[in-house]
């Protein structure tokens, strides 16, 4: 049987820690905002 989410406690930590889901959604959201405001 596949886990297609990880558990809650798992999705918890990750969503706070900087290479967990929450860090990779944030710094993309971060590279979007900055490449808008500040184009290269």
């Amino acid at each position: 049987m596949r886990h297609v989410l990880p558990p809650l406690e798992v999705i918890q930590e990750t969503r706070s820690g900087e290479d967990g889901i929450g860090g990779i959604e944030s710094r993309g959201l971060l590279r979007l905002g900055l490449s808008e405001s500040h184009p290269d």
